[in-house]
């Protein structure tokens, strides 16, 4: 499936070639984790993230490479109703390995939500379509957005539009396809695989097994603090070695690890948030398998067409329209319309076609 792109005008930032929850997953959560990791860079290697309790011959910037030290490396927690340190064993498997990565973690995560963006821009390429300069044209119509050369754009729209139903008289109903849907539909499950993907790698980044967020707020709500689960600790130990006239010293000290209180809200909102985009996502999959039902068609489509001005339609018509001239890639460039624009610029997309197929029936 092909469409012209006559019409396309400097003025018009073709962007809009997604539903709602598409942008929900590529945008809107990329641009929150980004935020985030921002604030935590800046908060971790700019402010002050980590402050050590140190010995009073810590003199000079002894104190300062302390707390450089252990914010690079990893710091470990011990209950506070120990008396004793564990032994160094014990300790490794205590340390805390997240909180130096969390701002990189954040980033690779936007990243990830936004690779199906890229690939859906590649599929629409290499099956030759532009849907966003389609609905930006329609949305820019509608708000009697031309330009200078708007006449111009008109001109060569209309002419596509002719080239439309000439090729669909002598293809004899083949215009549309499946490929735009078949697309649609890897993209929607792909992004879905990367955010339960997402999910899994967060649980195992954090070391507090699956269902960390649940866990969490679950301890929040029923006030069970940090000292007793152990979640976020913002107290840690730090050990660490000086060599002073020959002799290594090892020192083990306590550190306030601030950035921590950050960390857990982030992750927890972190963690629902990405629930609530698996829901969605997983929805909207089955949402769009259900656009492949005859019924469903039908009425979508007869809904769109009533904004057409024409009363005279019935299911049998829009079902013989669907089925010779949409077919199930029509379809969804309709819903990919509306989803974009509104009902009246859907409308004013599908009337050409609709006309020059009442037409031939005629």
């Amino acid at each position: 499936m092909k469409i012209e792109t006559a019409f396309y005008s400097k003025t018009v930032t073709p962007t809009y070639d997604s539903d709602a929850i598409d942008r929900l997953r590529y945008f809107a959560t990329v641009i929150i984790l980004s935020a985030c990791a921002l604030f935590i860079m800046t908060k971790q290697y700019v402010g002050q993230s980590i402050q050590c309790w140190a010995p009073k011959q810590f003199k000079g910037g002894w104190e300062d490479y302390a707390e450089t030290y252990c914010l690079i490396e990893n710091t470990y927690y011990v209950n506070m109703n120990d008396t004793n340190l564990p032994t160094e064993g014990v300790r490794g498997n205590k340390e805390l390995r997240y909180y130096q990565w969390v701002p990189f973690i954040l980033f690779g995560l936007a990243l990830v939500l936004y690779i199906p963006r890229i690939i859906w821009v590649i599929l629409q390429s290499v099956i030759g379509i532009n849907i966003s300069i389609v609905t930006s044209y329609l949305r820019q119509n509608a708000i009697g957005g031309f330009t200078s050369d708007g006449e111009d754009i008109e001109k060569k729209t209309k002419q596509m539009q002719s080239k439309k139903k000439a090729d669909s008289e002598k293809t004899n109903g083949e215009f549309w396809g499946s490929k735009l849907t078949v697309c649609l539909l890897v993209t929607k499950v792909f992004a879905t695989i990367m955010i339960l993907t997402s999910m899994g790698f967060i649980d195992y980044f954090m070391g507090m097994g699956p269902f960390y967020g649940w866990t969490v707020t679950k301890d929040l709500l029923e006030g069970r603090q940090w000292q007793e689960s152990g979640t976020f600790p913002r107290v840690t130990f730090c050990d660490f070695e000086v060599r002073e006239l020959g002799y290594v010293n090892n020192w083990s000290l306590q550190c306030v690890l601030m950035v921590n209180m950050f960390n857990e809200k982030l992750f927890i909102a972190l963690w629902w948030w990405y629930v609530v985009l698996a829901v969605l996502s997983i929805y909207d999959i089955f949402r769009f398998i259900f656009r492949f039902t005859v019924h469903h068609q039908v009425s979508f489509i007869s809904n769109i067409l009533s904004c057409t001005g024409d009363s005279d339609i019935s299911d049998t018509e829009v079902g013989e329209f669907n089925r010779k001239i949409l077919r199930i890639d029509g379809v969804n460039l309709t819903h990919l319309v509306y989803a974009n624009a509104t009902i009246f610029e859907a409308a004013e997309f599908l009337k050409p076609l609709w006309h020059s197929f009442k037409e031939k029936q005629q």
